[in-house]
């Protein structure tokens, strides 16, 4: 059977270590992976259950908050278990990433497959810049992404929509 896989960067690049999926999103479309679709998002929860609707696999990449070393990557498998405290409160919009894995697991509605990597983040503020220990993080989570979906891509053919 053929997975529909979907990489979401998530982040907002006026907020320092935030744009971390921003850039990681970038650095994979550079590679043109192919039989997946990637796209940057802001982490609205509702647009992103909306974008995730008829993916079989999806990984999300972004920044979080948690006592643990900036640069740091903490992987997720959010279709096994309730969200961690710092996948729940690491959007800056009322309704984020956390909020919206877990409306969608209560309406039945997320991908047979969601994984999260997080990456712990020290600088958020309003134009703040991505620090360095969050930036050089971006080439693990790159390749941490691709063996994540590699195995789910094979002898797939995508529709001209990306999906």
């Amino acid at each position: 059977m053929c997975e529909r896989t979907l990489v979401v960067g998530v982040g907002n690049p006026m907020r320092g270590d935030d744009a971390i999926g921003l850039l990681v999103a970038g650095q994979l479309r550079s590679l043109s992976l192919p039989e997946v679709a990637i796209i940057e998002h802001n982490g609205d929860g509702a647009a992103l259950m909306e974008r995730w609707k008829g993916f079989d696999r999806v990984v999300v990449v972004d920044a979080v908050r948690a006592e643990k070393t900036p640069g740091t990557v903490v992987r997720f498998d959010a279709g096994a278990k309730p969200v961690r405290a710092e996948f729940a409160t690491s959007s800056s919009h009322a309704f984020g990433i956390g909020e919206a894995i877990e409306l969608a697991r209560m309406l039945e509605e997320l991908p047979p497959s969601l994984t999260v990597l997080g990456v712990v983040g020290k600088e958020f503020r309003i134009n703040g810049t991505i620090t360095p220990e969050v930036a050089r993080a971006a080439e693990s989570v790159v390749k941490q992404v691709i063996l994540e979906v590699q195995h789910e891509t094979r002898d797939c053919k995508m529709t001209p929509d990306g999906r």
